[in-house]
């Protein structure tokens, strides 16, 4: 499942200095690399997989991250598909400003 993201981030999305590399606080896979300059971690995860928000939170926590970094959860399906959302602390201020 990993290496299906890899392979997107490297070859479709045109992620730089792309990675592939494992957490073993969280025993998993994950892919880092550069994405317009900023640099993003991408978990893969399994459609079926049941997520909490703790588990979001320990993603968060766990993963890697530089300054102005992200952490993204790509949704693996049986497919192939991939959909990715990138995790945030809170609302995100350009969510917050179109509220108005």
């Amino acid at each position: 499942m990993a290496i299906l993201v890899f392979l997107e981030l490297t070859k479709v999305k045109k992620l730089d200095d792309v990675e592939l590399r494992f957490n073993s606080q969280l025993n998993v896979a994950y892919v880092s690399g550069f994405q317009d300059g900023v640099f993003r971690v991408v978990i893969p995860v399994y459609v079926q997989q049941k997520l909490t928000f703790n588990d979001l939170q320990t993603f968060r926590s766990v993963c890697p991250q530089s300054e102005g970094g992200s952490v993204v959860v790509g949704f693996v399906d049986g497919d192939s598909t991939i959909v990715y959302y990138e995790l945030s602390e809170g609302i995100p201020d350009s969510f917050s400003a179109a509220d108005g």
